[in-house]
Formats: structure tokens, C-alpha cells, sequence
């Protein structure tokens, strides 16, 4: 036997549904905006202080074996994208990797995560930051969370790793009509 939760109405649960669905719309159309803008800003400032190719010299990360690892990840991207861009470079040239602002442009959000993090640190590295308005240890955080939140909304179903309370009791009755006052498409 199945038991349903005091106020449980279908009226109810197509509310927290239809609630749901416009959250994650406005939550990847935000997300959607930040992702562009950082990866324009690593792309741009990044080429303008070092060359097109910056990404590929260990000279300017932290790590040699991350650094390793984060090449073969832009490569396996590079060879898995279907972007006309991408298909475009491969017909007319030979090299081995797309210029940064390309390959910024293809790789994940992930990987654009973990190459920050694995940046020397410096004025380059905090001209990103900064034009976020933000200092670089903050914002490294904060794009590792855009990356997490983006993952929960790919994978929908994913179960999250920080534990949440439920209360006992609330100030909230049970009254089918609080969802109404929430705006709905």
C-alpha cells in the first residue's frame, strides 16, 4: 500500500513540477550567459598577454601532470566535436590543436574549470578574476560551483552531494493554494 504525505493532491505535485521546470529554464539560460562570458574573457585576455597557442606551454601552469592531463582532454574534445568550426580547422590544417580562442570555444566548462585552477598564479590569471569583479581564489570557486550546477541540470537525476535538512514543522500550512502565488508560464 502506497501512502501519500497529508495534502498530497495531483494539483500539488503539477505545481512543484511545473515550478521545477521554469527554475531549471531560468537557471540554464543564467548559466548559459556565464559560460560564454567566461570562456570570451579566458580566451581573450589570456591570447592578447601570451600567443595563440598559450594552453599548450607548461610554462604558464602550476602543474606539469595536470597540465598534461587537461591537453589530452582538449584533444579528446577536439577530436569528438561536430562544430563546423572545428570540422572547418581540421580540412584546412595540420596542427595539432586549434588557436586558444577556438579551443576555448570547444572545450567544456569542466575543462575550462580545471585549466584555471591549474594557472600560475598572477596578473594574468587575476585580469579573469577581476573582470568577474571578483578575486582569483573566489572566482576559481565559484566556476568549479557553475560547473557543478550545470552538471546537476544535465544530469537531472543526479543524486546531490550536499545533504539537506527537512523541517519538522513549518510556519507553512498545508494549503494547495501556496503554489499559485509562485508565477508559472
Amino acid at each position: 500500500m502506497i501512502l501519500f504525505k497529508p495534502c498530497s493532491t495531483f494539483d500539488v505535485a503539477y505545481n512543484i513540477y511545473k515550478f521545477d521546470s521554469e527554475l531549471r529554464k531560468l537557471i540554464i539560460t543564467e548559466l548559459e550567459k556565464i559560460e560564454v562570458a567566461v570562456r570570451t574573457q579566458t580566451a581573450y585576455i589570456l591570447s592578447s598577454q601570451w600567443d595563440g597557442d598559450w594552453f599548450t606551454d607548461t610554462f604558464h601552469f602550476n602543474n606539469s601532470v595536470r597540465h598534461a592531463r587537461i591537453l589530452s582532454k582538449i584533444d579528446e574534445e577536439y577530436q569528438l566535436s561536430d562544430e563546423e568550426f572545428v570540422k572547418a580547422f581540421k580540412f584546412k590544417y595540420s596542427d595539432p590543436f586549434l588557436p586558444s580562442w577556438i579551443t576555448m570555444e570547444m572545450s567544456s566548462l569542466d575543462t575550462l574549470s580545471i585549466l584555471y585552477n591549474n594557472l600560475l598564479p598572477g596578473r594574468v590569471k587575476w585580469s579573469i578574476a577581476a573582470y568577474f569583479g571578483l578575486p582569483d581564489t573566489v572566482f576559481a570557486s565559484w566556476l568549479h560551483s557553475i560547473v557543478y550546477i550545470r552538471n546537476i541540470y544535465i544530469i537531472w537525476k543526479l543524486n546531490l552531494l550536499v545533504i539537506f535538512f527537512l523541517a519538522k514543522t513549518t510556519f507553512l500550512s498545508c494549503k494547495p493554494t501556496l503554489w499559485s502565488t509562485f508565477p508559472m508560464a
